[in-house]
């Protein structure tokens, strides 16, 4: 699994990739929840259209991200296996969740050197119109 963060002004963008599952991968997430700390994301849209599959050290990151967030998370690109444990778990319920998008897009200019990546503002548009951070 990998969680690339990118940083917009108050909105804070993670890519992931790969099962979140429990494992060796613990002390990752709570380094990626550090980090976002650190970077004080209040708003946070999770890409999760390469996430085939979460486990129960996932479902307990994304609820620590809904606290970190303050209620400011929306997921998008959510396929069917973690839609069903979001689903099962009642995280739908709290989480918003964004089931047919395919991800965000985001144009990198010497990332993470010096510039920061712009999320394509017309997809991030469409997305917190309809899910407000």
């Amino acid at each position: 699994m990998t969680i690339e963060i990118v940083q917009q002004n108050e909105i804070c963008l993670l890519r992931c990739k790969g099962r979140i599952v429990s494992g060796a991968g613990m002390e990752y997430l709570e380094a990626k929840l550090g980090e976002l700390r650190r970077l004080k994301c209040r708003k946070v849209l999770a890409d999760f259209s390469e996430v085939p599959s979460i486990g129960s050290m996932g479902l307990t990151f994304l609820v620590c991200l809904y606290k970190l967030a303050s209620g400011g998370l929306v997921l998008s690109g959510v396929g069917p296996l973690v839609w069903q444990a979001l689903e099962v778990t009642g995280l739908t319920a709290v989480i918003r969740v964004v089931r047919g998008a395919s991800g965000v897009t985001i144009r990198d200019r010497s990332w993470p050197v010096t510039s920061k990546p712009e999320i394509t503002e017309v997809r991030l548009g469409r997305i917190l119109a309809r899910h407000p951070l």
